[in-house]
């Protein structure tokens, strides 16, 4: 189980890593930006350091998670359902880290936008 906890935090921080490494290359302008708090934030901060604060966030959020992982009975629900987080986020910040490379929406990146009406 230690190792489905690595894998799944690791996914968490490479993903973020990735998203926030596209953004910056792929942003010229902060109208560029399609989510309204970080369009809001990017205004206020700049485009690099909203990037940053975005990425420290979510590093507080992803190192007690993975903590608590660890704490876990690998068989409650609770673990199963923390693991499966893990992954759809890590999934859905890979699918905006290559939508940004690309320079075009992805499945996931297009159903988020419908879904979110972003």
């Amino acid at each position: 189980m230690n190792f489905l906890i690595a894998l799944a935090i690791s996914l968490l921080i490479i993903s973020k890593l990735l998203d926030m490494w596209t953004t910056y290359k792929r942003i010229q302008s902060v109208q560029q930006e399609q989510n309204p708090l970080g369009r809001k934030m990017m205004h206020r901060w700049g485009v690099g350091d909203t990037i940053i604060i975005i990425g420290l966030v979510s590093m507080l959020i992803i190192v007690p998670t993975g903590y608590m992982l660890w704490q876990l009975k690998p068989y409650s629900i609770l673990f199963g359902f923390n693991i499966s987080m893990c992954l759809l986020l890590s999934l859905i910040q890979f699918a905006v880290a290559h939508s940004n490379w690309f320079g075009k929406d992805n499945i996931i990146v297009r159903w988020m936008r419908k879904t979110l009406c972003i």
